[in-house]
């Protein structure tokens, strides 16, 4: 695993579970921070993986148990008892988690549910390119698809006026500095997630079961689009956003496709590229997508229930070396 811990030098990494990857990909944009994080986490998310060091580093040669208890969050059944993300409470009227249900309940009635795309980068990443950024907002609302914008990194640079004037005024976009990002995942009307793919944010959409679309800096980020875009086909990743030395070289995954068909990461390509996501969102990819991801988020939230695994396995651990 420490594999994703070093310079990039353009080899090959292969991990047991997850897709091979050229090193340099875990670099894909210039971002103020950077590291490497891969965790295990739960046998429905990373079976694979966990299967391998349990077979080959743990149980036959050393004798050891594994224990899978992960996910260290709320059980799913904890979710839906726990307060409503919605309700708007006295003082509320113009908070920013009362303007949102607000804007939400309009693009419901006027475009149905999970009509709505969620952009938030979380509170500290933000694209350096944002002329790649733009093209992805343009070509959102231009095929008339609902945005919600969040923009609370202190590292972006101001938006230009222009431009917040454009989200503003647009009948279909609203943005906030800090999104109520609960109560936008939890609203019907909020389809899909644009996320940087962290660990946090990952666990929030298995919780109200909004599949994301990945636009990746560092850290955990890339490991977590492999796992869910790739391995269960529950989500979608944006390939040209990538930006810098090594977020611009080539993509394992196309190695094997003919130049015509490579990345060239410019802000036409990512034009073109998210053409192809929305249509993909709205036939039967996205369905497919949807509905695995769904599978995805229950199975992993149930970790921690009654008969759940990361609950069996810590029973199993406390047994042994506890009582």
């Amino acid at each position: 695993m420490n594999a994703f811990a070093h310079k990039p030098t353009g080899r090959v990494i292969s991990i047991p579970g997850i897709p091979t990857v050229y090193d340099h990909e875990n670099v894909p944009q210039v971002a103020p921070i950077s590291g490497s994080l891969v965790e295990e986490i739960a046998s429905c998310y990373e079976k694979a993986a966990i299967e391998h060091v349990r077979e080959n580093w743990l149980e036959k040669p050393l004798g050891c148990v594994l224990y899978p208890i992960g996910p260290l969050s709320t059980s799913d059944s904890s979710v839906r008892a726990g307060d409503d993300p919605l309700k708007v409470g006295p003082g509320e009227e113009q908070s920013p988690k009362a303007l949102a249900i607000e804007f939400l309940d309009m693009m419901r009635e006027k475009c149905g549910e999970k009509s709505v795309i969620y952009m938030s980068f979380g509170s500290i990443f933000w694209p350096s390119d944002e002329d790649k950024l733009w093209a992805v907002i343009e070509e959102i609302l231009a095929s008339g698809t609902p945005l919600i914008l969040a923009h609370p990194s202190p590292f972006m640079k101001p938006i230009a006026e222009d431009k917040l004037r454009f989200i503003k005024e647009h009948p279909l976009a609203t943005e906030f500095e800090w999104a109520p990002q609960e109560t936008i995942l939890s609203h019907p009307a909020t389809g899909w997630f644009i996320s940087h793919g962290g660990w946090n944010s990952t666990q929030e959409v298995f919780a109200y079961r909004v599949p994301q679309i990945f636009w990746l800096f560092g850290g955990d980020q890339p490991y977590n689009s492999l796992v869910i875009s790739d391995n269960h086909k529950a989500g979608f990743e944006l390939i040209n956003v990538r930006t810098g030395e090594n977020g611009t070289k080539p993509v394992y995954r196309f190695k094997d496709l003919p130049d015509s068909q490579q990345p060239t990461f410019t802000v036409d390509a990512v034009r073109d590229e998210v053409r192809g996501l929305l249509a993909k969102l709205k036939g039967a990819e996205g369905q497919e997508k949807r509905k695995n991801f769904q599978k995805l988020g229950a199975a992993f939230l149930e970790g921690w229930s009654k008969d759940g695994e990361a609950r069996a396995s810590m029973e199993k651990f406390l047994k042994k070396y506890i009582d």
